[in-house]
C-alpha cells in the first residue's frame, strides 16, 4: 500500500512537473525574443495634457546615464543582492525553491515575494510580460528570465538592471538616481546612501524619501540589515548607520516653461503608481495622461501668489529689520538655528567630507558672508500653496506647489502636512450638527482649565489671549473663531467623533483624537483640507479630488477613467448649515470679514480661517457655489514667522492670496465662476434650539440663564436669542 501510494504521490507530482514544463514551452510564441542590444533601445515618451488639451510636460526624454558595472559602488551591488536577490549566481534566472516556498505559502494566506533580479527585469524590460492577471505575468517572467540569462552573463544582467529601473522623480538607473537624491555619482554612494536607494526598489512611490522620509527612512534600515545577515556589514557598524537621517541632497530641477510644475510631479507620482499595478511605464509606453486642471485659472492663481507673496515677504522682512536690513532682528535672536541650517547645508556637508573638523567647517562657512547670506535669505523665504476644487466632481482646478518650482520643489499642496488651526474647526462643528447642538446653541466664552486623560491639564485661550466672558451662540462663536467654545464643545461631542467625521469628509491624515483636536493640532495637507471643505458644499458628498481623469495608449485606446465618486458624508441639512455658518466668517465681526472690503468681494461667499500657534502658519479657505480654494502661508522653517499677530494671522495672509486670486476670477465673466448663490437643500428648516448641557455650564452661566429667563439685560447676547439653551 505505501508502495502504490508513493508512486501515486510520485506520479501526480511528475505529471504537475510535465505539465508546467509543457505551459512554459507554450507560451514561446507569446513572448519577444531577448535581444543582445536591448540597453539601446529607446522608449516612447508619455504626454501630459491640461484640461482644456494643452500639453503640460512630457515623460520619456529620459533622466538616464548608463554606466558600466565598474562604475557602480559595490555597496550598491551588496545592498541589491542581499535584499532582491540572494541567490543571484547560484540560479539560472528562476530560483526555484523559493518559488515553491511562496507558492506554499500562498496557498497557506501568507504573502511572500519570488521573483529574482532576473525575473524583475523580465517584467522591466518588457511591459507585454507585466500587462496580465497575477499568474500568468509569474509564468511569463519565469520564461522570460531563462531566456535572459541565456543571452546575457550574470555581470550583464546586473548592469542592465541597474541601468533600467526607475527610482521615482524621473530618474531612472542608479547613476540618475545618484544626482537626484544625494547630488554625486553611483561610484561614489556610501553604504546608508545605497541602502536608501536600493530601498526604494520595492516602490519609488511608497518609499520616496523627499514624500515619505519615515517610510524610506524604515526601509533603509531593513535594507541594513539584510547585509549584516548576509555577512557584508558588522552589527555595530549598522547600528551606527542605522541612527544617521537619511542626509539627502537633492539635485536642482532643470527649469520648465510648464505652468503647474508642482502638479505635474504629482500627477506623475499617481501615473506611475497606476502603471505598476497595470503594467504600464509611463516612461516608455507613450501614454496620454489628461488631467484636470484649467490653465485659464492656473494663470490667474500664480499672478495672485506673486503679487501677494512679494507684498508679505516685503512686510515680514521689514517686521523683523534692524539697521535697515530685512530679518536682521530675526537672526539676532534666533538663538541656535543659524547653526542648525549651517550644519545641515550642502557646503558644509562637503568640507566634512573633505576631512574638515566639524567646528572648523562650521567657523570658515560663518565668515564667508556670500554663503551667510544665501542660508538666511532661503531660511527666510516667505511660501505659499493653493489649490482650487471643484467640490461637485472634485477636479483639481488650479495646483501652486509654491512660489517659484526651480526654487522649491517641496509641494505645499499634497506633501507638506502643517497644523491646520482654526481651519479645522468645521469638522467640530459639523460633528456637533450630527450630536444635536444647533448654531442658535448658546455658549460662554471664558477660560477653563482641563484635565487630561493622561495627566496636565490644559486651558486654551483666544488669539490674543483670555476670553471676553460673553454669552454667544455657536454660530457667532465658529465666525469669530473663539477657541474657548471650540474647547468646550468637543469635550462635549467626543475628540473620536470628530475625527470620525473629518475622515468621512476626506481627511486621510492621521488624526490624534484629543481635546485639542479641536484647534487643529493634528497635521494634515492643504489637499485634504480644501477637499474635506469643499463637502459642505456639494450637499455632504464626498468627492474625493481628482487630478487624472483619464489615460489612453499611444493609440489613442481609453486604458482608464477616474470620475467622481461622491459618498455621502454628512447629511445635506447639516452640510449647508455649516455653509450658512461659515457665510458669517465674511461678515462684520467675522475673522475673514476685511477681504470684502479690501479686494471688493460680492456674491453668496462663505469662507474659514486658520492660524497656528505663534503664527507659523497662516491659513484660509473660501467656498464658493463652484469652486472651493484654499492657501497656507508660512516659511519652510516653521521658527521663522511673522512677528506681528496681525500679519500672522490667516485671515490677513493666506486669506490675501485666495481673495485676490477670487477677485480675478469673478470679475472675468469668462471665467465661469459667477455670483451663484448655494442652493438650499428640498424641505430645508433652518435648525432652531439645542440640546440641554445643564452640567456643562458653569455657576456664572447659570445666573446669567436665569438672568435671562426674568427678562435681565445681558452683554452679549444678540437680540432676538432668547430661548436658546446655554451649555
Amino acid at each position: 500500500m505505501w508502495t502504490w501510494a508513493l508512486g501515486a504521490i510520485a506520479g501526480v507530482l511528475l505529471s504537475g512537473v510535465v505539465y508546467f514544463a509543457w505551459t512554459l514551452r507554450s507560451l514561446d510564441p507569446e513572448l519577444p525574443p531577448v535581444s543582445p542590444t536591448i540597453a539601446e533601445e529607446i522608449p516612447t515618451a508619455s504626454f501630459v495634457y491640461a484640461a482644456d488639451g494643452t500639453e503640460l510636460a512630457r515623460f520619456g526624454e529620459e533622466n538616464r546615464v548608463w554606466v558600466d558595472l565598474d562604475e557602480i559602488s559595490p555597496h550598491v551591488v551588496d545592498a541589491l543582492l542581499a535584499t532582491e536577490d540572494r541567490a543571484f549566481y547560484r540560479h539560472g534566472g528562476v530560483h526555484w525553491r523559493r518559488l515553491a516556498t511562496a507558492a506554499w505559502r500562498s496557498v497557506r494566506g501568507e504573502s511572500q515575494g519570488a521573483s529574482t533580479l532576473t525575473m524583475q527585469l523580465a517584467r522591466n524590460l518588457y511591459p507585454e510580460v507585466a500587462r496580465h492577471a497575477p499568474m500568468d505575468r509569474k509564468l511569463r517572467e519565469i520564461r522570460m528570465a531563462g531566456r535572459i540569462e541565456d543571452v546575457f552573463t550574470k555581470r550583464q544582467i546586473l548592469e542592465l538592471y541597474l541601468n533600467r529601473m526607475s527610482f521615482g522623480h524621473g530618474a531612472f538607473g542608479i547613476e540618475a538616481a545618484a544626482r537626484t537624491f544625494f547630488s554625486k555619482t553611483a561610484a561614489t554612494l556610501e553604504i546608508h546612501e545605497a541602502s536608501t536607494l536600493v530601498g526604494m526598489l520595492k516602490g519609488p512611490t511608497a518609499y520616496d524619501p523627499m514624500r515619505r522620509p519615515d517610510r524610506a527612512l524604515e526601509r533603509r534600515n531593513f535594507v541594513l540589515d539584510n547585509l549584516v545577515a548576509v555577512g557584508k556589514l558588522a552589527p555595530a557598524t549598522a547600528g551606527m548607520l542605522k541612527a544617521l537621517p537619511l542626509s539627502l541632497d537633492p539635485a536642482p530641477p532643470v527649469s520648465s516653461t510648464n505652468p503647474a510644475p508642482h502638479f505635474t510631479d504629482y500627477v506623475r507620482s499617481l501615473v506611475e503608481e497606476w502603471g505598476r499595478s497595470e503594467g504600464y511605464d509611463l516612461y516608455r509606453d507613450g501614454l496620454r495622461v489628461f488631467t484636470s486642471i484649467d490653465p485659464f485659472l492656473q494663470a490667474y492663481a500664480q499672478a495672485a501668489v506673486d503679487r501677494q507673496s512679494e507684498m508679505l515677504q516685503e512686510i515680514a522682512g521689514r517686521e523683523w529689520a534692524a539697521g535697515g536690513l530685512p530679518f536682521d532682528g530675526f537672526w539676532r535672536s534666533a538663538g541656535p538655528l543659524e547653526d542648525t541650517l549651517l550644519r545641515a547645508s550642502r557646503r558644509f556637508r562637503s568640507l566634512r567630507a573633505g576631512g574638515a573638523d566639524a567646528d572648523e567647517a562650521a567657523m570658515s562657512l560663518r565668515y564667508d558672508p556670500l554663503f551667510m547670506d544665501s542660508l538666511r535669505t532661503a531660511a527666510t523665504r516667505l511660501e505659499t500653496g493653493l489649490v482650487a476644487i471643484d467640490p461637485h466632481t472634485g477636479y483639481v482646478r488650479a495646483w501652486i506647489g509654491a512660489r517659484d518650482f526651480t526654487v522649491d520643489q517641496f509641494d505645499k499642496v499634497a506633501a507638506a502636512r502643517r497644523q491646520p488651526g482654526s481651519t479645522f474647526k468645521p469638522f467640530l462643528y459639523a460633528a456637533a450638527l450630527e450630536s444635536g447642538f444647533s448654531p442658535t446653541t448658546l455658549a460662554e466664552d471664558v477660560v477653563q482649565t482641563y484635565s487630561l486623560p493622561g495627566g496636565g491639564s490644559w486651558s486654551p485661550q483666544n488669539a490674543g489671549g483670555g476670553a471676553s466672558g460673553r454669552v454667544m451662540t455657536l454660530r457667532e462663536a465658529l465666525a469669530s473663531s473663539r477657541n474657548t467654545v471650540a474647547a468646550r464643545l468637543i469635550r462635549s461631542v467626543g475628540p473620536e467623533q470628530v475625527a470620525r467625521t473629518a475622515r468621512r469628509m476626506g481627511i486621510l491624515s492621521e488624526l490624534v483624537p484629543v481635546p485639542s483636536l479641536a484647534l487643529g493640532t493634528s497635521e494634515i495637507s492643504l489637499l485634504e483640507l480644501t477637499s474635506g471643505l469643499g463637502t459642505l458644499v456639494s450637499d455632504g458628498n464626498r468627492v474625493a479630488p481628482i487630478a487624472v481623469t483619464r489615460i489612453e495608449d499611444a493609440d489613442g485606446r481609453l486604458l482608464a477613467r477616474f470620475d467622481p465618486e461622491p459618498v455621502r458624508a454628512l447629511s445635506a441639512d447639516h452640510a449647508y448649515t455649516m455653509v450658512d455658518m461659515l457665510r458669517d466668517v465674511l461678515r462684520p465681526g467675522g475673522t475673514g470679514f476685511s477681504v470684502r472690503g479690501e479686494f471688493g468681494l460680492t456674491g453668496d461667499l462663505a469662507a474659514k480661517t486658520g492660524t497656528t500657534q505663534d503664527h507659523a502658519d497662516g491659513w484660509f479657505v473660501l467656498l464658493h457655489p463652484r469652486l472651493v480654494i484654499g492657501a497656507w502661508v508660512g516659511f519652510n522653517q516653521p521658527s521663522v514667522r511673522f512677528r506681528s499677530s496681525y500679519w500672522g494671522q490667516g485671515g490677513h495672509n493666506a486669506a490675501r492670496v485666495v481673495s485676490d486670486f477670487a477677485r480675478s476670477l469673478l470679475s472675468d465673466p469668462t471665467s465661469g465662476v459667477s455670483n451663484d448663490r448655494f442652493p438650499v437643500p428640498h424641505g430645508y428648516l433652518a435648525p432652531t434650539g439645542g440640546r440641554l448641557r445643564g452640567n456643562l455650564v458653569s455657576e456664572e452661566g447659570v445666573r446669567r440663564m436665569q438672568a435671562r429667563e426674568s427678562d435681565e439685560t445681558l452683554p452679549g447676547l444678540a437680540p432676538g436669542s432668547r430661548g436658546q439653551t446655554v451649555w
